[in-house]
């Protein structure tokens, strides 16, 4: 049986430090779960460690505000290097504007799990 690399464990370490600071009816386990779910996925279809990691930082860099994000992504720069982060960003469904607000889809969202 294989375990999986220290480079994914450190992932989800970053993960768990920077992923679901805020509390809120949205922040389910399922919502913190996120990140390993994306690993599991991503590892059984034989995906490169590179892009396991990436899949787990993607949403870290997502859900941060606009203003945390560029700290988050020199950060994740300097930890896991260049081609992950490209390709973390790559996927990116930002979920702010540009002046830090929840975009108005989101808003509609979290209040349908709100009233839940």
């Amino acid at each position: 049986m294989h375990g999986y690399s220290d480079r994914i464990n450190h992932a989800l370490a970053f993960a768990a430090k920077y992923y679901g600071l805020a509390s809120g009816p949205e922040r389910t386990m399922a919502y913190l779960a996120h990140p390993a779910n994306i690993a599991i996925i991503l590892a059984r279809y034989g995906c490169e460690d590179l892009t396991v990691v990436a899949g787990i930082l993607h949403r870290v860099l997502e859900e941060a505000a606009p203003r945390e994000r560029e700290e988050l992504e020199a950060k994740v720069l300097e930890k896991f290097g260049p081609v992950v982060l490209a390709t973390a960003c790559e996927v990116l469904e930002p979920r702010h504007d540009a002046l830090g607000r929840l975009a108005a889809d989101l808003v509609d969202d979290h209040a349908e799990i709100g009233r839940a």
